[in-house]
């Protein structure tokens, strides 16, 4: 037994028999990988500072609020929002069609293909040298446009993000989740979070790449496709962004979903994506990554029955070896993570998992 941080973390645990193919065969009976890829190309036509990219489904409650906190705001620059009405079936028609007439907005209709095939069909055509994405629930906060452009320009900046409201369906703010103004002085991955809201990107960015439709979890593009490759990303301290809680939403109808294996199948299709743009093997910040995301993967299956858990394990432990035969440097926590996945010690690792937050 060892103590860490008030914990005793055995190092005898129940090894983990299943064989990749069987794992991989399992995983897919249970919920088939899908097909949706992240390299396309765009088209860059820069009209405006700025393009807004909304997607709405069935957001006759918020749409109003999410597209007057954009159309208030006071900003020297020039943008336009971008609403897809992603196969809505309620009232978000009627709503929209109040917004012809503003020169602001431009109005795509299409029949349902989720959040990325949304957001993909605004991404067709760039028309602003920056990006934002907004979802259809939440809004911007006064002066957004204003504070991110400013810093994008003053620092030529790839991305720059904001400090976030967390609200309840009421609007009442739960928590924040705040930023320091940075001038590009830390790494990424200690900045910059994982969503694509609440914060500017430049365009280029996305002009060879897209969200994997059929996916869940499809913002881990960010993680593995933008932050390695883009050097100028900074932060500011404003609050840009308002992020309503929504018990619709993928984070509260996940558990015990067996869509939740997506997090597996996009992990699989990005660690080998990511290894084909020679992205150095030594890379610790990709190391922490992997072992991050499979305790992640870990939390978000770990309602589904056991085999499903396990063989998630399994796959995810045999990409990982591949790239890291030797635990990551100074990192306590990561190294036992580490020396449980080499030794298929599947006890050890839920173990792990289950306390992470707390080592």
């Amino acid at each position: 037994m060892k103590k860490i941080t008030g914990f005793q973390i055995p190092f005898a645990g129940s090894v983990c028999n299943l064989e990749y193919e069987e794992a991989i065969e399992y995983l897919q009976k249970r919920s088939k990988k899908p097909n949706g890829i992240v390299e396309v190309h765009n088209r860059l036509n820069s009209q405006y500072d700025l393009q807004i990219i909304i997607p709405a489904y069935n957001a006759e409650k918020y749409i109003e609020k999410c597209l007057n906190s954009i159309l208030s705001q006071k900003t020297q620059y020039t943008y336009v929002i971008t609403v897809i009405n992603d196969g809505s079936t309620d009232e978000t028609s009627q709503i929209l069609s109040k917004y012809l007439d503003d020169e602001h907005i431009d109005i795509i209709s299409q029949s349902n293909k989720g959040f990325s095939g949304a957001r993909n069909c605004g991404l067709k055509n760039l028309v602003g040298h920056y990006l934002m994405f907004v979802d259809s629930d939440d809004w911007i906060c006064e002066d957004a446009i204003e504070k991110l452009m400013n810093k994008s320009i003053e620092w030529d900046a790839d991305i720059v993000e904001g400090s976030v409201l967390f609200v309840d369906d009421n609007g009442r703010t739960l928590s924040r989740k705040h930023h320091f103004s940075s001038c590009g002085d830390k790494d990424y991955e200690e900045t910059l979070w994982g969503q694509p809201w609440g914060k500017v990107i430049r365009a280029t960015v996305f002009e060879n790449l897209c969200f994997p439709e059929g996916f869940w979890y499809e913002d881990s593009i960010f993680e593995y496709c933008i932050y390695p490759f883009w050097e100028k990303k900074y932060t500011i301290e404003n609050d840009v962004y308002a992020y309503r809680y929504n018990l619709n939403g993928i984070t509260y109808k996940s558990r015990g979903n067996v869509k939740s294996i997506d997090h597996y199948w996009i992990m699989l299709y990005l660690w080998d994506w990511i290894k084909d743009k020679q992205i150095l093997r030594s890379d610790e910040w990709l190391q922490i990554s992997m072992l991050d995301n499979m305790v992640l993967g870990y939390s978000r299956t770990k309602d589904l029955d056991e085999k499903t858990v396990q063989s998630g394990f399994v796959v995810l432990r045999k990409r990982y070896l591949s790239s890291f035969a030797n635990p990551p440097r100074q990192q306590n926590k990561y190294i036992l993570l580490h020396k449980s996945i080499r030794k298929k010690d599947f006890g050890q690792f839920k173990l792990l998992c289950d306390r992470w937050r707390y080592l």
